[in-house]
């Protein structure tokens, strides 16, 4: 299963360095740059690398390097990686200074050692500029360090920690109630439910972001969607809109297959999780001591469950320029995470989605499985169709899945909690990143329509040798 963890062969063998020693290198005594040492530094440097890793020298590699050593293992897509120092016996300075390569400049980067001694962290400036200082007590000595992104913003700690697992439940059991008549497009449980989130969106601080000053975008046929809109602090950022998103609606009242009696599908996993995320992402987001530098549309779409109604009105009329959307973040179907597994869709959509996603999930700690491709089942879509990078998170296909039983007691909270929390990393990069994300055209036609495929299902099989 895909994660985001270091889980590179490359990784795992630095790791193993520690426990059965490198060439030349005794755990016990760690005898440093022999021949051998040597040959294979220069071996991995010359090898093919396992993509996306890139070994990077950042020392000089020859028996007249009589000081310290040292090379760096770095994975560009989810800007991560590992640096290894190694103190000759003949070197008298305990401490070295190495400059790293390969980071971002405007980012923050966790440096941990690998046996744990504490974490710090630093500017991507710092540490390619100035350098990392490395210390080693004893000669010969080694020091291991891994190094990744995180999502850095003023507030954005103690903010993570106002989505907890009983507001969330609090939301979704609301919206999954009976008397919610399961929120049929163009029903009164429909109409009772976008009432309440655009006075939800009111009481949370949002300006009204549909026309005439409204919550409600009446988009015909009884659809209504709710917007909500947290302005920005940079004025040469306001057209460039975040948007985030999870539609509302669900099937209704129907009757069971065998049974002549009408039951309420209440949906509280599709999607009642995902508008109860968006509510607590609204309401984390706007109580940040600094507000993030681009303006966030939070949209609540109606009549996804009819074929994108709501969405693809949104796309025809929209209520923020389209062409300068930074990116697209569509929530659904993220209450019944399962072996701590949440999956992201259309990671190829936009080159930086990787690391972003990567960057947000340092405190969550998800196994997050990317997909590059979109899915083609929900509101995300009609946004990929004209050319707007844009992810969809989702816990995955459940068997309760249009089903009177999916109901709120079958929720995972902790996961749902860890999800959203996920998914505000994400945004607040959005937000505040130097660049507006570029759509990649090839996502265009890179939809698939079975959620249950992954990126290794659709590689093609190989080529059966010729006989």
């Amino acid at each position: 299963m895909p994660s985001t963890r270091l889980a590179s062969t490359r990784w795992l063998f630095a790791a193993i360095i520690l426990c059965t020693g490198f060439p030349g290198i005794r755990s016990a005594d760690a005898t440093v740059a022999t021949d051998s040492e040597m040959r294979t530094a220069h071996s991995w440097a010359d090898a093919p690398a396992t993509p996306p890793l890139t070994f990077i020298p950042l020392t000089p590699y020859s028996r007249d390097n009589t000081e310290w050593i040292a090379w760096q293992f770095h994975d560009p897509e989810v800007n991560q990686g590992t640096v290894q120092a190694f103190r000759r016996e003949t070197c008298d300075e305990s401490t070295a200074t190495v400059k790293l390569a390969g980071l971002d400049p405007d980012a923050q980067y966790e440096i941990t050692p690998i046996d744990g001694a504490g974490t710090t962290t630093h500017s991507g400036r710092d540490l390619l500029d100035a350098g990392l200082t490395v210390s080693v007590p004893d000669r010969p000595g080694a020091a291991v360090l891994t190094y990744r992104r995180v999502i850095a913003w003023p507030g954005l700690q103690e903010s993570l920690q106002t989505i907890t697992d009983q507001e969330l439940m609090d939301y979704v059991a609301h919206l999954a109630d009976d008397a919610m008549q399961g929120r049929a497009m163009n029903t009164p449980g429909g109409r009772a439910a976008g009432d309440f989130l655009a006075a939800e969106f009111k009481s949370l601080g949002l300006r009204p972001a549909a026309p005439h000053d409204c919550y409600v975008q009446d988009c015909g046929q009884g659809c209504r969607n709710i917007l909500g809109l947290l302005p920005g602090s940079d004025p040469t950022l306001v057209e460039e809109t975040v948007l985030v998103c999870a539609h509302y609606d669900h099937v209704g009242v129907r009757q069971v297959r065998g049974s002549d009696t009408a039951v309420v599908f209440n949906g509280a996993n599709d999607n009642a999780s995902g508008v109860a995320a968006v509510l607590e992402l609204a309401e984390a987001l706007a109580g940040l001591p600094k507000p993030p530098r681009r303006p966030i549309l939070f949209a609540l779409w109606d009549g996804e469950e009819r074929g994108f109604v709501g969405s693809r009105f949104f796309i025809d009329h929209p209520t923020v320029a389209l062409d300068r959307i930074t990116g697209v973040v569509n929530l659904d179907m993220i209450g019944r995470v399962v072996d701590n597994q949440l999956i992201i869709w259309g990671t190829g959509t936009a080159k930086p989605w990787r690391d972003i996603v990567t960057a947000s999930n340092a405190g969550p700690q998800l196994d997050i499985d990317m997909r590059p491709f979109t899915l083609a089942l929900s509101d995300h879509k009609p946004f990929v169709d004209r050319g707007i990078p844009a992810i969809l998170a989702c816990s995955g296909s459940f068997p309760e899945l249009h089903r009177p039983t999916d109901d709120v007691e079958l929720l995972n909270p902790d996961g749902m909690r860890r999800s959203t929390q996920l998914v505000q990393g994400i945004v607040c990069e959005l937000a505040n990143r130097r660049d507006r994300l570029a759509f990649l055209e090839a996502a265009r036609t890179d939809i698939e329509c079975d959620p249950q495929r992954t990126a290794d299902d659709r590689r093609p099989a190989p080529r059966a040798a010729p006989r």
